[in-house]
Protein backbone atom coordinates (compact mmCIF):
# COMPACT_ATOMS: atom_id res chain seq x y z
CA UNK A 1 0.00 0.00 0.00
CA UNK A 2 1.42 3.46 -0.83
CA UNK A 3 0.49 6.30 1.23
CA UNK A 4 0.86 9.96 0.83
CA UNK A 5 1.14 11.53 4.91
CA UNK A 6 0.30 15.14 3.92
CA UNK A 7 1.89 17.43 7.03
CA UNK A 8 2.75 21.54 7.33
CA UNK A 9 6.81 21.28 8.32
CA UNK A 10 9.16 18.41 8.59
CA UNK A 11 9.67 19.31 12.55
CA UNK A 12 8.99 17.24 15.20
CA UNK A 13 9.51 20.42 17.44
CA UNK A 14 6.47 21.21 16.49
CA UNK A 15 2.61 20.66 15.99
CA UNK A 16 3.92 18.65 12.87
CA UNK A 17 5.56 15.21 15.41
CA UNK A 18 2.39 13.62 15.25
CA UNK A 19 1.93 13.04 11.44
CA UNK A 20 6.15 12.44 11.62
CA UNK A 21 5.56 9.87 13.85
CA UNK A 22 2.89 8.60 12.08
CA UNK A 23 4.42 8.21 8.66
CA UNK A 24 7.44 6.62 10.68
CA UNK A 25 4.97 3.76 12.24
CA UNK A 26 3.37 3.09 8.73
CA UNK A 27 6.35 2.61 7.06
CA UNK A 28 7.87 0.15 9.63
CA UNK A 29 4.75 -1.95 9.48
CA UNK A 30 5.71 -2.55 5.89
CA UNK A 31 3.08 0.41 4.25
CA UNK A 32 5.44 2.50 1.33
CA UNK A 33 4.90 6.17 2.68
CA UNK A 34 5.85 9.60 1.21
CA UNK A 35 6.18 12.76 3.50
CA UNK A 36 5.18 15.85 2.23
CA UNK A 37 5.58 18.90 3.86
CA UNK A 38 6.75 22.69 3.12
CA UNK A 39 10.64 22.81 3.24
CA UNK A 40 10.42 25.86 5.18
CA UNK A 41 11.84 25.28 8.90
CA UNK A 42 12.75 21.81 7.88
CA UNK A 43 14.76 20.02 10.76
CA UNK A 44 17.76 18.25 10.02
CA UNK A 45 17.21 15.45 12.61
CA UNK A 46 13.56 15.27 11.42
CA UNK A 47 14.72 14.55 7.85
CA UNK A 48 17.01 12.18 8.93
CA UNK A 49 14.80 10.10 11.05
CA UNK A 50 12.45 10.01 7.79
CA UNK A 51 14.99 8.86 6.12
CA UNK A 52 16.08 6.36 8.57
CA UNK A 53 12.91 4.67 8.67
CA UNK A 54 12.67 4.55 4.55
CA UNK A 55 10.26 7.06 4.66
CA UNK A 56 9.60 9.12 1.36
CA UNK A 57 10.66 12.55 1.45
CA UNK A 58 8.91 15.39 -0.74
CA UNK A 59 9.32 18.97 0.61
CA UNK A 60 8.06 22.14 -1.26
CA UNK A 61 8.98 25.16 -0.97
CA UNK A 62 6.40 27.69 0.15
CA UNK A 63 5.27 30.65 -1.78
CA UNK A 64 5.73 34.10 -0.55
CA UNK A 65 3.68 35.92 -3.08
CA UNK A 66 0.88 37.79 -1.13
CA UNK A 67 -2.73 37.28 -1.07
CA UNK A 68 -2.46 34.28 -3.77
CA UNK A 69 0.12 32.62 -2.13
CA UNK A 70 -1.84 29.64 -0.77
CA UNK A 71 -3.52 29.25 -4.25
CA UNK A 72 0.29 28.77 -5.64
CA UNK A 73 0.94 26.13 -2.45
CA UNK A 74 -2.48 24.24 -3.42
CA UNK A 75 -1.43 23.68 -6.92
CA UNK A 76 2.18 23.22 -6.23
CA UNK A 77 1.35 20.14 -3.49
CA UNK A 78 -1.06 19.05 -6.37
CA UNK A 79 1.91 18.61 -8.71
CA UNK A 80 3.79 16.33 -6.48
CA UNK A 81 1.09 14.42 -4.91
CA UNK A 82 0.18 13.91 -8.57
CA UNK A 83 3.47 12.74 -9.59
CA UNK A 84 4.30 10.14 -6.61
CA UNK A 85 2.25 6.93 -6.83
CA UNK A 86 0.14 6.58 -4.28
CA UNK A 87 -3.01 4.64 -3.53
CA UNK A 88 -4.36 7.47 -0.39
CA UNK A 89 -3.70 10.40 1.20
CA UNK A 90 -3.80 11.19 5.13
CA UNK A 91 -4.19 14.91 5.58
CA UNK A 92 -2.39 16.70 9.06
CA UNK A 93 -2.38 20.41 7.69
CA UNK A 94 -3.39 23.82 6.65
CA UNK A 95 -6.72 24.23 3.92
CA UNK A 96 -4.52 25.16 0.90
CA UNK A 97 -2.52 21.53 0.83
CA UNK A 98 -5.37 19.62 1.34
CA UNK A 99 -7.12 21.29 -1.22
CA UNK A 100 -3.87 20.25 -3.50
CA UNK A 101 -5.13 16.76 -2.40
CA UNK A 102 -7.92 17.14 -3.06
CA UNK A 103 -7.48 17.99 -6.71
CA UNK A 104 -5.37 14.51 -7.55
CA UNK A 105 -8.88 12.41 -7.06
CA UNK A 106 -7.30 10.60 -4.73
CA UNK A 107 -9.17 9.38 -1.58
CA UNK A 108 -8.74 11.56 1.53
CA UNK A 109 -8.46 10.59 5.32
CA UNK A 110 -8.16 13.41 7.14
CA UNK A 111 -7.40 13.88 10.97
CA UNK A 112 -9.32 15.82 13.15
CA UNK A 113 -6.65 17.62 16.12
CA UNK A 114 -9.55 20.17 17.74
CA UNK A 115 -10.12 23.45 17.20
CA UNK A 116 -8.32 26.61 18.65
CA UNK A 117 -10.64 30.22 18.17
CA UNK A 118 -9.57 33.37 20.16
CA UNK A 119 -6.37 33.70 18.08
CA UNK A 120 -5.86 37.12 18.52
CA UNK A 121 -6.32 37.25 22.38
CA UNK A 122 -3.70 34.55 22.86
CA UNK A 123 -1.20 37.17 20.85
CA UNK A 124 -1.73 39.78 23.22
CA UNK A 125 -2.19 38.68 26.39
CA UNK A 126 -4.99 40.71 26.85
CA UNK A 127 -8.95 41.28 26.60
CA UNK A 128 -10.04 44.62 25.02
CA UNK A 129 -13.26 45.39 22.68
CA UNK A 130 -11.13 45.17 19.69
CA UNK A 131 -9.61 42.14 20.25
CA UNK A 132 -12.96 40.59 21.09
CA UNK A 133 -14.63 42.18 17.53
CA UNK A 134 -11.83 40.64 15.94
CA UNK A 135 -11.66 37.51 17.18
CA UNK A 136 -15.31 37.04 16.49
CA UNK A 137 -14.45 37.54 12.91
CA UNK A 138 -11.53 35.17 12.88
CA UNK A 139 -13.78 32.50 14.88
CA UNK A 140 -16.19 32.65 12.08
CA UNK A 141 -12.93 32.06 9.40
CA UNK A 142 -11.79 29.57 11.21
CA UNK A 143 -14.92 27.60 11.79
CA UNK A 144 -15.78 27.58 7.86
CA UNK A 145 -11.59 26.63 7.14
CA UNK A 146 -12.18 23.51 9.43
CA UNK A 147 -15.31 22.62 8.05
CA UNK A 148 -14.19 22.84 5.07
CA UNK A 149 -10.57 20.58 6.03
CA UNK A 150 -13.25 17.92 7.15
CA UNK A 151 -16.25 17.91 4.25
CA UNK A 152 -13.56 17.87 1.71
CA UNK A 153 -12.05 14.25 2.91
CA UNK A 154 -13.30 11.12 2.34
CA UNK A 155 -13.36 10.16 6.14
CA UNK A 156 -12.24 11.50 9.20
CA UNK A 157 -10.58 10.31 12.28
CA UNK A 158 -10.13 12.21 15.43
CA UNK A 159 -6.89 11.81 17.78
CA UNK A 160 -9.41 11.65 21.19
CA UNK A 161 -12.99 11.24 22.06
CA UNK A 162 -13.30 14.60 22.96
CA UNK A 163 -12.12 15.87 19.62
CA UNK A 164 -14.66 13.28 18.34
CA UNK A 165 -17.49 15.15 20.02
CA UNK A 166 -16.55 18.83 19.07
CA UNK A 167 -16.29 17.19 15.39
CA UNK A 168 -19.88 16.37 15.77
CA UNK A 169 -21.38 18.96 17.93
CA UNK A 170 -19.28 21.75 15.37
CA UNK A 171 -19.15 20.42 11.99
CA UNK A 172 -21.93 17.92 12.23
CA UNK A 173 -18.89 15.32 11.13
CA UNK A 174 -19.07 11.69 11.99
CA UNK A 175 -15.33 10.20 12.74
CA UNK A 176 -13.74 7.62 14.12
CA UNK A 177 -11.42 7.91 17.28
CA UNK A 178 -7.41 6.49 16.85
CA UNK A 179 -5.46 7.75 19.39
CA UNK A 180 -1.55 8.87 18.86
CA UNK A 181 1.53 6.97 20.01
CA UNK A 182 2.89 8.08 23.32
CA UNK A 183 6.56 8.27 22.60
CA UNK A 184 8.84 8.56 19.90
CA UNK A 185 11.30 5.16 19.06
CA UNK A 186 13.93 7.10 19.77
CA UNK A 187 13.63 7.95 23.05
CA UNK A 188 15.35 5.27 26.29
CA UNK A 189 12.80 5.91 28.50
CA UNK A 190 14.76 3.70 31.05
CA UNK A 191 16.98 5.84 33.44
CA UNK A 192 17.55 6.18 37.65
CA UNK A 193 16.48 9.03 39.18
CA UNK A 194 20.06 9.88 41.49
CA UNK A 195 19.33 13.17 42.14
CA UNK A 196 19.01 14.86 45.70
CA UNK A 197 16.07 17.80 43.87
CA UNK A 198 12.48 16.78 42.85
CA UNK A 199 12.21 17.85 39.25
CA UNK A 200 8.55 19.07 37.67
CA UNK A 201 8.51 19.30 34.33
CA UNK A 202 5.62 21.22 31.65
CA UNK A 203 6.63 20.19 27.98
CA UNK A 204 4.81 22.19 25.01
CA UNK A 205 4.83 25.11 22.89
CA UNK A 206 5.12 28.48 24.89
CA UNK A 207 1.89 29.92 24.18
CA UNK A 208 -0.33 31.23 26.32
CA UNK A 209 -3.49 28.76 25.90
CA UNK A 210 -0.92 26.12 27.62
CA UNK A 211 -0.98 28.30 31.08
CA UNK A 212 2.61 28.11 31.78
CA UNK A 213 2.00 31.30 33.73
CA UNK A 214 -0.71 29.31 36.48
CA UNK A 215 2.07 26.42 36.69
CA UNK A 216 4.54 28.97 37.45
CA UNK A 217 2.59 30.68 40.49
CA UNK A 218 1.49 27.34 41.65
CA UNK A 219 4.99 26.34 42.11
CA UNK A 220 6.34 29.87 43.56
CA UNK A 221 3.69 29.47 46.25
CA UNK A 222 5.03 25.70 47.37
CA UNK A 223 7.58 26.34 50.16
CA UNK A 224 9.95 23.08 49.71
CA UNK A 225 13.76 22.49 49.16
CA UNK A 226 14.85 20.84 46.83
CA UNK A 227 12.37 21.87 44.31
CA UNK A 228 13.18 22.62 40.62
CA UNK A 229 10.71 23.46 37.41
CA UNK A 230 11.45 23.03 34.66
CA UNK A 231 9.71 24.41 31.30
CA UNK A 232 10.76 22.86 27.86
CA UNK A 233 8.60 24.40 25.10
CA UNK A 234 9.04 25.54 21.54
CA UNK A 235 7.73 28.11 19.28
CA UNK A 236 7.68 30.48 21.76
CA UNK A 237 5.27 33.83 21.99
CA UNK A 238 7.79 36.29 22.48
CA UNK A 239 5.07 38.78 24.51
CA UNK A 240 4.31 35.27 27.02
CA UNK A 241 7.69 33.85 27.18
CA UNK A 242 8.98 37.55 28.22
CA UNK A 243 5.97 37.24 30.89
CA UNK A 244 7.46 34.22 31.99
CA UNK A 245 11.20 35.21 31.84
CA UNK A 246 9.33 38.28 34.72
CA UNK A 247 7.24 35.77 36.70
CA UNK A 248 9.39 32.82 37.55
CA UNK A 249 12.09 32.44 40.60
CA UNK A 250 15.49 31.13 40.49
CA UNK A 251 14.58 27.38 40.70
CA UNK A 252 12.80 27.78 37.34
CA UNK A 253 14.25 27.49 34.24
CA UNK A 254 12.80 27.48 30.94
CA UNK A 255 14.75 25.32 27.94
CA UNK A 256 13.53 26.87 24.25
CA UNK A 257 13.50 24.28 21.41
CA UNK A 258 15.81 21.51 23.56
CA UNK A 259 17.26 18.59 20.42
CA UNK A 260 14.86 14.86 21.37
CA UNK A 261 18.23 14.16 23.26
CA UNK A 262 18.07 16.84 25.43
CA UNK A 263 14.04 16.03 26.27
CA UNK A 264 14.92 12.52 26.51
CA UNK A 265 17.20 13.61 29.19
CA UNK A 266 14.97 15.98 31.13
CA UNK A 267 12.19 13.13 30.78
CA UNK A 268 15.03 10.69 32.68
CA UNK A 269 15.43 13.19 35.59
CA UNK A 270 12.10 14.82 36.14
CA UNK A 271 9.66 13.55 39.31
CA UNK A 272 5.58 14.97 38.43
CA UNK A 273 4.77 16.18 35.02
CA UNK A 274 2.38 19.17 34.85
CA UNK A 275 -0.19 19.85 32.89
CA UNK A 276 -2.27 23.65 32.29
CA UNK A 277 -3.18 23.28 28.81
CA UNK A 278 -6.93 24.54 28.10
CA UNK A 279 -6.66 22.95 24.47
CA UNK A 280 -5.63 19.45 25.78
CA UNK A 281 -6.82 17.38 22.73
CA UNK A 282 -4.83 14.47 22.95
CA UNK A 283 -2.10 15.74 25.11
CA UNK A 284 1.58 13.51 23.66
CA UNK A 285 3.53 15.15 25.67
CA UNK A 286 1.63 13.61 29.24
CA UNK A 287 2.02 10.07 27.64
CA UNK A 288 5.84 10.89 26.74
CA UNK A 289 5.97 11.52 30.34
CA UNK A 290 4.42 8.46 31.58
CA UNK A 291 6.93 6.43 29.80
CA UNK A 292 9.51 7.56 32.04
CA UNK A 293 7.01 6.59 34.92
CA UNK A 294 6.28 9.85 35.79
CA UNK A 295 2.78 10.97 37.51
CA UNK A 296 0.79 13.93 36.14
CA UNK A 297 -1.00 16.57 37.65
CA UNK A 298 -3.50 18.52 35.25
CA UNK A 299 -6.04 20.79 35.26
CA UNK A 300 -9.40 19.42 33.68
CA UNK A 301 -9.31 20.14 30.08
CA UNK A 302 -10.84 18.74 27.17
CA UNK A 303 -9.40 14.91 26.81
CA UNK A 304 -6.88 14.78 30.12
CA UNK A 305 -9.50 12.26 31.72
CA UNK A 306 -8.74 10.07 28.20
CA UNK A 307 -5.15 10.34 28.97
CA UNK A 308 -4.47 10.19 32.42
CA UNK A 309 -6.63 7.70 34.78
CA UNK A 310 -7.88 9.73 38.07
CA UNK A 311 -6.13 9.04 41.00
CA UNK A 312 -3.87 6.60 39.64
CA UNK A 313 -1.29 7.49 36.85
CA UNK A 314 -2.17 10.89 38.16
CA UNK A 315 -4.58 13.73 39.20
CA UNK A 316 -6.91 15.82 37.42
CA UNK A 317 -7.99 18.64 39.35
CA UNK A 318 -10.70 21.41 38.36
CA UNK A 319 -9.52 23.92 40.06
CA UNK A 320 -6.09 25.35 40.96
CA UNK A 321 -6.22 25.24 44.76
CA UNK A 322 -6.90 21.06 44.00
CA UNK A 323 -4.26 21.25 41.77
CA UNK A 324 -2.44 23.00 44.29
CA UNK A 325 -3.18 20.33 47.31
CA UNK A 326 -2.78 16.98 45.00
CA UNK A 327 1.27 18.45 43.43
CA UNK A 328 2.21 19.05 47.47
CA UNK A 329 0.79 15.67 48.33
CA UNK A 330 2.87 14.28 45.62
CA UNK A 331 6.33 16.35 46.40
CA UNK A 332 5.79 15.31 49.71
CA UNK A 333 5.50 11.00 49.42
CA UNK A 334 8.02 9.11 47.35
CA UNK A 335 6.16 6.24 47.63
CA UNK A 336 2.78 7.76 46.32
CA UNK A 337 5.06 9.04 43.13
CA UNK A 338 6.34 5.75 42.87
CA UNK A 339 2.88 4.13 42.60
CA UNK A 340 1.45 6.13 40.18
CA UNK A 341 4.51 6.58 38.29
CA UNK A 342 4.18 2.38 37.77
CA UNK A 343 0.25 2.99 36.87
CA UNK A 344 1.20 5.98 34.81
CA UNK A 345 4.08 3.69 32.56
CA UNK A 346 1.09 0.92 32.51
CA UNK A 347 -1.16 3.73 31.13
CA UNK A 348 1.38 4.52 28.31
CA UNK A 349 1.93 1.65 27.48
CA UNK A 350 -1.57 1.09 25.88
CA UNK A 351 -0.66 4.13 23.63
CA UNK A 352 2.16 3.16 20.71
CA UNK A 353 2.67 4.20 17.31
CA UNK A 354 2.86 0.48 16.11
CA UNK A 355 -1.31 0.82 17.16
CA UNK A 356 -1.64 3.80 15.78
CA UNK A 357 -0.28 2.95 12.29
CA UNK A 358 -2.47 -0.71 12.37
CA UNK A 359 -5.43 1.52 12.54
CA UNK A 360 -4.94 3.73 10.25
CA UNK A 361 -3.72 0.51 7.87
CA UNK A 362 -7.15 -0.72 8.50
CA UNK A 363 -8.99 2.35 7.79
CA UNK A 364 -6.89 2.83 4.61
CA UNK A 365 -7.80 -0.72 2.93
CA UNK A 366 -11.02 -0.11 4.25
CA UNK A 367 -11.20 3.05 1.91
CA UNK A 368 -9.60 1.57 -0.97
CA UNK A 369 -11.59 -1.37 -1.21
CA UNK A 370 -14.75 0.74 -2.05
Amino acid sequence: MRVGVVSLICNTHSGSRAPIELAIALSKIGLKVSFFSFETNKDLSTVSLLEKAKVSLKLISKSRVPIIGAIIDSFNFYNELKNTPLDIITTHTTLSLLIGAKLTGKKILACYYGTQFNILRERFLGNNFLITFFDLILNKLIFIKSLLLLTLSTRVVSISKYCQNEAKLLYGIKSEVIYLGAVPDNFITKGIKRKKEIVLLSVSRITPYKQFDLLIKVFNEIKRVNLKFIIAGSSPQRRYLQHLQMIKNSNTEILINPSDKKLNSIYQTADIYLSGDKYLFFGMPILEAASFSIPVVSLNYAAANEVITNGKSGVVENKLGGFKKSLEKLIDSPRLRAKMGQAAKQQAQKFKWEYTAKNYQKIFSQMIAK
